[in-house]
C-alpha cells in the first residue's frame, strides 16, 4: 500500500464490506427502508446518542462511576424518547420552502439521523486506535450504504 488513495480505499472498503456482510447495512434498512413509520424512532435513536455523546463529553473531567454513567444513559434515553417525536413536525413548514413534501421531509430526517451520529462518532474516534476507527467506519460506511440503497415499497 504505497499510496494514500490505496490505503483509504482498502480501509474504507474492508470496513463496508465487513458492515455489510455482518449484517450491519441490513439491520439499518428497517428504519431507511421505511421513513414514514420508523422516522420517529430515528430521530429518538439520534437524540439519545447525541445527548450520551455530549453528556460524557462535559462530564468527561469527573470521574464516573458505572451507576452515574447508567443513569446518564437513563436520561439521555428519556430525551430521546420524549422529543424525538416532536420535532419532525417543526420542521415541515421549513422544508416546504425549498419543495420539499412531507414524505420526502421523513425521508431527509431518516438519512440524517441514521448518517449523522455515526459521522459524528467516526469524527470523535478519529485520532484513537485504529480498530475502534475501523468499526466506527464500518457503522458509518453501513449506515450510508442502508439510506443509499433505499427503495420504495411497491
Amino acid at each position: 500500500m504505497d499510496t494514500p488513495w490505496r490505503r483509504f480505499l482498502l480501509f474504507w472498503g474492508t470496513a463496508a464490506g465487513a458492515g455489510s456482510y455482518a449484517g450491519i447495512r441490513v439491520w439499518f434498512s428497517q428504519w431507511a427502508n421505511d421513513p414514514v413509520h420508523q422516522v420517529d424512532g430515528v430521530l429518538a435513536y439520534a437524540i439519545t446518542l447525541s445527548a450520551f455523546t455530549i453528556g460524557v463529553l462535559l462530564f468527561r473531567a469527573t470521574t464516573f462511576n458505572p451507576f452515574a454513567l447508567f443513569g446518564l444513559l437513563v436520561l439521555s434515553a428519556w430525551l430521546g424518547s420524549t422529543y424525538g417525536p416532536d420535532l419532525l413536525p417543526l420542521a415541515y413548514p421549513h422544508t416546504a420552502k425549498v419543495g420539499l413534501s412531507p414524505y420526502s421531509t421523513k425521508l431527509l430526517a431518516n438519512a440524517i439521523g441514521l448518517i449523522g451520529p455515526m459521522a459524528w462518532w467516526m469524527w470523535l474516534l478519529r485520532r484513537r486506535f485504529w480498530l475502534l476507527r475501523w468499526l466506527a467506519c464500518a457503522l458509518l460506511s453501513s449506515s450510508i450504504l442502508a439510506c443509499v440503497m433505499f427503495t420504495t415499497a411497491p
